[in-house]
């Protein structure tokens, strides 16, 4: 069953997934493609809406199917140890895939981000935390 996106910013639909109720797929109108968003860790804070400023670390990695992990050996670009990656969500500052999944989240969250190559190039993006700045 699909519903819309509870960012009120999104012309996105999610549809949940009925054998893992941590994981939607995001459909975004007008783009081919879509994004899997899976929680890993439920955050207990509000959910950053279209023109908040949020803080997140993060770890990109290239999708490998043949390799077991589903991922290249190593990331492509992350932001631990270089400190929070500080960002307007929703007004088109990253790429369409974060500006849909990170409004999913709460505050203080993990999630996996699968941004299919129609949202962004091929990569899996890990969000280790996410914090709002009130």
């Amino acid at each position: 069953m699909s519903t819309p996106h509870p960012n009120p910013g999104s012309k996105a639909v999610i549809e949940q997934d009925p054998s893992n109720p941590s994981r939607v797929t995001v459909t975004i109108p007008d783009k081919p493609g879509h994004l899997i968003f899976t929680t890993t860790l439920e955050g207990q804070g509000e959910r950053p809406v279209t023109g908040k400023r949020v803080s997140m670390a993060y770890t990109g990695w290239v999708k490998d199917v043949s390799r077991e992990s589903g991922r290249a050996e190593k990331p492509f670009d992350s932001s631990v140890g270089r400190g929070d990656f500080d960002v307007t969500i929703g007004v088109g500052q990253v790429i369409t895939g974060w500006d849909e999944g990170v409004t999913l989240m709460r505050q203080g969250g993990k999630a996996i981000l699968e941004i299919s190559p129609y949202v962004v190039s091929l990569c899996r993006v890990l969000l280790p935390a996410l914090e709002n700045d009130g």
